[in-house]
């Protein structure tokens, strides 16, 4: 199963990239192991959307 984790997408290099506008705030993006990446808000419950991903995951 894949491992949520936060991405940066500036490399890693300098400060973490400020929100551009309130509606912004508390995102999230999340790398999945196979390339593919998920935005969601961080009110999100992690293990409901484990459980998604790992039903999605499945042949």
């Amino acid at each position: 199963m894949d491992k949520i984790a936060d991405v940066r997408t500036d490399g890693g290099r300098g400060p973490p990239p400020r929100a551009q506008s309130a509606e912004l705030v508390g995102g999230r993006e999340i790398a999945l192991a196979g390339g593919d990446r998920v935005l969601v808000w961080a009110d999100v419950d992690p293990a409901a959307l484990a459980r998604v991903l790992k039903a999605l995951s499945r042949p």
